[in-house]
């Protein structure tokens, strides 16, 4: 009887690696999805209403996603006047508008509201990510609405 050959590990990720490298391989692709990301983030930072004296605080996933985006002082994240009614309904059309840069595309990601608190002139719409209708552990998004609409820090 002939012993078993094994396959080496190296073997079976260089191969993986090769794939992910090429030109048309998944490293292709998700360089394309990030190039995507901040062309619409250029976009985000475009709809800044009023005069920033600094720029907006970002923070990134090395995939491209927002973790974080804060407006400067005095400033605000447009929304259109016909989608801007209560805080909820500003902060569910910034949502809708940009959502794709802080979550993947697929039709299983979604955002349900958890509570709305008003404090001052400022309304904090509390989000759970939800995938296929399940609640994800930790997922938790906060869209601060100011008296005019617009979404800011």
């Amino acid at each position: 009887m002939l012993p078993k050959e094994r396959t080496s590990p190296i073997r079976m990720v260089i191969p993986l690696i090769l794939i992910c490298l090429s030109p048309t391989g998944f490293g292709e692709s998700i360089n394309e999805e990030i190039a995507t990301r901040t062309s619409a983030l250029k976009d985000l930072v475009a709809s800044i209403e009023g005069e920033p004296k600094e720029p907006p605080r970002i923070f990134r996933t090395r995939e491209g996603y927002l973790r974080f985006i804060g407006t400067p002082p005095s400033t605000h994240f447009g929304v259109e006047a016909a989608k801007r009614g209560t805080a909820q309904d500003a902060a569910n059309a910034f949502l809708e508008r940009w959502r794709n840069l802080f979550v993947n595309e697929s039709p299983f990601v979604g955002f349900k509201t958890v509570r709305i608190k008003t404090s001052d002139s400022r309304s904090y719409v509390r989000y759970q990510q939800t995938y296929a209708g399940l609640e994800v552990f930790a997922a938790e998004m906060i869209v601060q609405v100011n008296e005019f609409g617009g979404i800011s820090n």
